[in-house]
């Protein structure tokens, strides 16, 4: 099983990634019921550059899901991105949150290896992200220690409906997401349904959900005829263990 063929745009390489962490232009959106959306285009300058190491690189997977008694396979390849294979400066105040967030974005379940990831420190151009978390941490005033990576191959590959299966479970929760590669919309909806809203995001875009957004709203990256590949880089930060969970 292959990840995703990736053809990078012929100026990809004349600009090496990097963002600026004022985050000049985001827009915030106020939502119902205490949720909010913060979105900047093109952030991350450079962003087609991190697409093929991420892909190279990652210890990617293809979640199952059971649905009606069957095993069916995911639309999309996720995968953890290491924190302890940074920068060697990087150290979380908790170690508990240092390493690899399950690849399947946390909901538990970690899928088939596709692939044979490098075991190997990350170098340049990847020691961005790290630069992005600790930036994120700073504007939003909380500790990003987990990544996980979503890759939709192509237009076939997409998520559901749905909020973050932990952090829909508490009274707020701030989720940050920077896409890479070509564009797909992200939907978003109140629980229940609803008219959406629809956000292009890729090529370097940030997009930030906030508040009671996991607990009250939902969102989704529906299917479309065709797409290149796009990869979606998730922040989370550490959450209290829900009662009954240990």
């Amino acid at each position: 099983m292959q990840t995703a063929a990736w053809q990078s745009s012929l100026f990809a390489g004349a600009v090496s990634p990097a963002f600026d962490p004022a985050l000049p232009g985001v827009v915030r959106h106020e939502l119902d019921h205490g949720a909010w959306l913060d979105h900047l285009p093109g952030w991350v300058a450079g962003a087609d550059a991190l697409v093929e190491p991420l892909i190279d690189q990652l210890p990617w997977r293809q979640g199952v899901e059971r649905i009606q008694g069957e095993h069916i396979p995911r639309p999309r390849l996720t995968a953890g991105l290491p924190l302890d294979r940074f920068a060697p400066d990087w150290r979380p105040d908790d170690t508990s949150g240092s390493g690899e967030l399950p690849p399947d974005g946390g909901d538990g379940f970690l899928g088939v290896a596709v692939g044979e990831p490098r075991a190997a420190a990350f170098g340049p151009p990847l020691h961005v992200f790290h630069a992005i978390g600790r930036c994120l941490s700073a504007r939003y005033a909380i500790r990003f220690t987990r990544v996980g990576v979503n890759l939709y191959r192509d237009g076939r590959d997409s998520v559901a409906w749905h909020g973050d299966r932990i952090a829909r479970d508490l009274p707020t929760a701030t989720i940050a997401i920077v896409s890479l590669g070509q564009p797909r919309t992200f939907r978003a909806r109140p629980l229940g349904g609803g008219a959406s809203l629809g956000f292009r995001l890729g090529h370097g875009d940030l997009l930030v959900m906030g508040g009671s957004f996991q607990r009250t709203w939902q969102h989704a990256v529906p299917k479309v005829a065709n797409a290149g590949p796009r990869i979606s880089v998730t922040y989370r930060h550490e959450y209290p263990t829900p009662p009954g969970t240990r």
